[in-house]
């Protein structure tokens, strides 16, 4: 008893709250339900947030018919609330009607039923499945006679007679409905076909829809690429892919991308990871990453986060790379992809790249097991040209005969030729809450480059 007690002193203050705020303690339910409203120099707007926070109606109106004027005092206990509304907008030759749990506030009129000229019409606005169309627009064309549609999908309007009515809603097709009775409308919507001659949904859309939902529900600043989306073009390798994205640009050798930088820090200050494992350094003197030896092929996804919180490992600056391995999918599947390529400067065939994959699950879909394998070759010779010019003996005046020398000249013949060789195992079991996996990753990047220079000096020209 003293816990109902202390609930009902509770409710009580509450409710002498809400009496002092908006001066009443009850809810309409109907025209003729009797309320109290005390207000003192409102508009017509504020009025109406008071009849929707007393009452459970819903007011619908047009910005155009309503005024900005602070002109508006009642002060009516236990009213009908039709005589208080009426009272109100009758001044300003506007009427409140009432439709259900909607009060639509239109111009007044003399017979607001049905005359010779107008009449009231209302009714409701379904979609295909049936539901109420929340904000449809019900308008007279060529007027600007018009209404939303309120929560429960229903409107009400004066019209002339014989008149039609359009109905339009963002996604379907606009319909118009002939005004020939007194009875409640219901006009269904239907779904505006898409205009097109074909239509083609692809595994790389949803893919990367999946991936761009990653991104959207991630707490921190992560971009995302899918395995189709990394397939979708012949990347040289991994560092070629990851650059795709905003924000990281590479460091190169031979034309292709070896090293990342995030944000414009140095790939010593990021941290590269493999299913969250972070890979060991191949730099010289500090932990920077060489990922050009990874193929793109053996990848499920990347992940690149690019701004650390404080539930992360304090091992990284600029950003964090993490790939992504590929797993068996259902049922048996082997690939293939075999390239090749001529190297013009060398005149030769020598370019070539083959992957070789194989994967199927078993144990119900439970155990899979997937192997792939990659080997690859790439002619990244090049000629280089570097000279220098200038007025080494002395300041050229103009108008007189300047001597142009030449400071250096070198030509430099690069052979550089890159052998990759790669192999992925990755063997995973499906728990009820989680999975076991075991990933095996082997790359190996081989490159010989000879270089032949020739040095001139001390030539002149005239």
């Amino acid at each position: 008893m003293k816990f109902k007690f202390l609930k009902f002193k509770v409710l009580t203050h509450t409710l002498l709250f809400l009496f002092f705020l908006i001066g009443s303690v009850g809810y309409a339910q109907n025209p003729t339900q009797k309320i109290s409203i005390k207000v003192q120099n409102v508009t017509i707007k504020e009025l109406i947030k008071v009849v929707e926070t007393k009452t459970t109606y819903t007011v619908i109106y047009r910005d155009a018919l309503v005024d900005d004027k602070h002109d508006i005092s009642i002060n009516a206990e236990n009213k009908p609330l039709v005589e208080i509304l009426k009272a109100s907008l009758s001044p300003k030759g506007l009427e409140a009607v009432f439709n259900n749990n909607t009060i639509v506030i239109t111009k007044k009129n003399v017979e607001p039923q049905i005359t010779n000229k107008t009449r009231i019409v209302s009714g409701v606005v379904i979609d295909e499945k049936e539901q109420a169309v929340i904000g449809a627009s019900v308008f007279i064309p060529g007027t600007t006679i018009g209404v939303a549609t309120d929560v429960n999908g229903r409107f009400k309007l004066e019209a002339p007679l014989n008149t039609k009515l359009r109905i339009s809603y963002i996604g379907y097709d606009t319909k118009e409905e002939l005004i020939t009775s007194n009875e409640d409308l219901t006009i269904k919507l239907e779904p505006t076909p898409q205009v097109l001659n074909e239509l083609v949904i692809t595994a790389q859309v949803r893919g990367q829809i999946k991936a761009i939902n990653k991104q959207m529900l991630s707490n921190e600043i992560l971009n995302a690429v899918s395995a189709e989306r990394i397939q979708e073009l012949p990347d040289a390798n991994a560092a070629e892919t990851v650059a795709r994205l905003p924000g990281v640009s590479l460091q190169r050798d031979g034309g292709e991308g070896s090293k990342l930088v995030i944000r414009g820090l140095e790939p010593k200050y990021n941290r590269i990871s493999v299913e969250g494992i972070s890979m060991a350094s191949t730099g010289g003197d500090d932990r920077s990453v060489d990922i050009s030896m990874i193929s793109p092929f053996s990848l499920d996804g990347i992940e690149v986060t690019k701004a650390i919180t404080a539930d992360k490992d304090a091992d990284y600056m600029g950003g964090s790379v993490n790939f992504k391995l590929r797993k068996a999918d259902p049922g048996f599947k082997s690939g293939l992809i075999a390239q090749t390529g001529y190297n013009q400067l060398r005149n030769s065939l020598s370019n070539y790249m083959l992957v070789g994959n194989i994967g199927n699950r078993f144990l119900k879909d439970k155990l899979g097991i997937y192997l792939q394998g990659n080997i690859e070759q790439r002619n990244l010779s090049s000629n280089d040209l570097n000279a220098s010019v200038g007025h080494f003996d002395g300041n050229p005046q103009i108008g007189q005969n300047n001597t142009l020398t030449t400071g250096g000249m070198s030509l430099v013949d690069n052979y550089r030729k890159r052998n990759r060789y790669g192999a992925t195992l990755v063997i995973d079991y499906k728990l009820n809450q989680g999975s076991i996996q075991f990933n095996n990753l082997f790359n190996q990047s081989i490159t010989t480059n000879n270089g032949f220079q020739e040095i001139y000096t001390s030539g002149r020209t005239h």
